[in-house]
């Protein structure tokens, strides 16, 4: 029984853990990010010009720029 309880509550954590998939640092492009993320992660995207054209696929994702995780106060949008 102790090691059913132990193995629920592990697949129970991992399954609420989000993950933060960094771009370009684990994917090329956002799109690849975004494609890859699923329910709940997290697309972090680091400084610099990416022009591409996002499609969310109705995912439920966070696209975020590194200015998030920094809290810097100053952005800038063009």
């Amino acid at each position: 029984m102790k090691s059913f309880i132990l193995t629920f509550a592990l697949l129970l954590v991992s399954e609420t853990m989000a993950h933060i998939i960094n771009v370009p640092a684990n994917y090329a492009t956002i799109q690849d990010g975004i494609n890859a993320a699923v329910k709940g992660e997290t697309v972090l995207v680091a400084e610099g010009i990416h022009v591409e054209n996002i499609n969310y696929e109705n995912k439920v994702v966070s696209v975020a720029s590194d200015d998030f995780t920094s809290q810097d106060t100053l952005m800038l949008y063009s």
